[in-house]
């Protein structure tokens, strides 16, 4: 396992308040700044978000009072067999990083998501495109208190995601609401992820989550200081461990604005490394990821502003992109 610290490719942290509250310089640092991150590794960690302490505690709290259920009550609400997301996945159910290496065994989480909360009635939402993005989601009956907190969480989410999706408007010459009309019946996911501490050595093949990239525009993530965290991969092959900075988000580049945008801004590998031996009992952990999604017909083409010698990628529909993801990505339900 390869552990690098490379000054040259350190991951910036971003206080992102100015960008709409301060002035048109502090404005331009910030997007100055994101734009380095965002052609460079692709990884940043935001301050100045402006997301309530609280909200983010009270998931913390009420996710691990989930997973400390007896199983049998967490398989109450397991996911659909297949590719649908929503409700609990049980160790063994998903191989993050399968579609990349297919010796890969079943992740070592389980986990808990949850989609859109604002669904109609019309077509959009009931037609074989819409596939499984706006089925009801699956609540548990305890903790009673998981179902505010988690809608409370993805509130916050889709708006810090719409105000970082505003700062890459400016730094890619687009107009300001340029992503807003391409998220607006969006199928994002909000999962809680539980890394149980480790009654045993990982065998060969396993691993907490193994490296991949994301499919989504952007992702925003919620990490404890666990050990056993989340590196990134630098050019040059080696991993960068992603820092945890108390109250601060760890935003990364996902697939669809890689492709929107031409390769300029780049979606970089990633992965959960397993703890360090003999701190495996000891080292629960849990992630919070918001993998923000534009509407599933947004069509993901290059962005005018980068064309530059030509388009690398044909024209998709952004739903196209995530379901050939699932379907590498889930094991056989057991």
């Amino acid at each position: 396992m390869s552990f690098v610290m490379d000054r040259v490719h350190a991951i910036p942290v971003i206080d992102i308040h100015p960008f709409f509250d301060g002035s048109p310089t502090g404005r331009r640092e910030v997007a100055d700044a994101v734009q380095q991150a965002c052609e460079g590794l692709g990884f940043l960690v935001v301050t100045g978000h402006g997301v309530p302490e609280a909200a983010i505690d009270d998931l913390y709290r009420e996710a691990l009072a989930f997973f400390d259920l007896p199983l049998a009550e967490k398989n109450r609400i397991r996911k659909p067999v297949g590719t649908a997301y929503k409700g609990y996945g049980a160790m063994g159910v998903k191989t993050i990083g399968k579609h990349i290496d297919p010796t890969l065994k079943p992740s070592l989480h389980e986990s808990f998501a949850i989609g859109p909360l604002d669904v109609g009635e019309g077509p959009y939402f009931t037609c074989p495109e819409a596939g499984d993005n706006f089925t009801p989601n699956l609540w548990p009956e305890r903790p009673a208190a998981l179902r505010p907190a988690m809608t409370a969480y993805y509130r916050e989410m889709e708006r810090l995601s719409a105000d970082i999706l505003r700062i890459f408007a400016e730094v890619l010459d687009l107009d300001p609401a340029y992503f807003a009309s391409r998220i607006d019946r969006h199928n994002s996911i909000l999962r809680t992820i539980h890394y149980p501490g480790l009654e045993r050595p990982p065998e060969k093949g396993e691993e907490r989550s193994g490296a991949h990239s994301d499919t989504t525009a952007i992702t925003i993530l919620k990490v404890d200081d666990a050990p056993g965290g989340l590196q990134v991969q630098l050019p040059e092959g080696g991993w960068l461990d992603v820092p945890k900075i108390a109250g601060a988000f760890v935003i990364n580049i996902g697939d669809i604005m890689m492709r929107w945008t031409n390769d300029r801004f780049v979606s970089t590998m990633h992965r959960v490394v397993n703890p360090p031996e003999g701190l495996g009992a000891r080292a629960r952990r849990l992630s919070i990821p918001y993998f923000c999604m534009p509407n599933y017909d947004a069509l993901i083409e290059c962005i005018p502003s980068c064309v530059g010698d030509g388009a690398r990628y044909s024209p998709i529909a952004s739903g196209r992109l995530l379901v050939d993801r699932y379907a590498a990505t889930y094991a056989k339900d057991k």
